[in-house]
């Protein structure tokens, strides 16, 4: 489990990365394409280059979540260990997990919940830590 301290940092970053959007004050979505309807914004970015190895994903929902579908539906490919969900909401889930490979191209996807189609970004790791 993340401790508070943690928790506190990644709930920043997803603020400044996607402004009040997770608040419904605006949409400031990146994309590599389009992001379903049913969700605000992701991290890391789609197509981002050079992840750090401890980088750990969130998503940021227009609308409360079932956390049990969300949780149940997430496929990170390929897998890594160690994988956990810490909702900051139940419009917000950080997922946590094991050091992610040095160079590997990662893709996170998920169907669940209120999306109708599917979520799924792809990025790459950094080569150092």
């Amino acid at each position: 489990m993340l401790n508070y301290f943690v928790r506190s940092m990644l709930l920043s970053i997803l603020l400044l990365t996607f402004g009040c959007s997770l608040f419904g004050f605006g949409d400031n979505i990146p994309t590599d394409g389009a992001l379903p309807k049913a969700v605000k914004g992701v991290t890391p970015n789609p197509s981002d280059i050079g992840v750090g190895q401890d980088q750990v994903f969130g998503v940021a929902f227009a609308d409360p979540q079932d956390r049990a579908a969300v949780e149940a539906s997430a496929v990170i490919a390929p897998a890594v260990e160690g994988v956990s969900f810490e909702w900051l909401a139940d419009d917000a889930v950080i997922i946590g997990h094991a050091d992610l490979a040095a160079g590997q191209v990662y893709t996170v996807s998920l169907v669940a919940g209120a999306l109708r189609e599917p979520l799924r970004w792809s990025f790459t790791v950094g080569d150092g830590p």
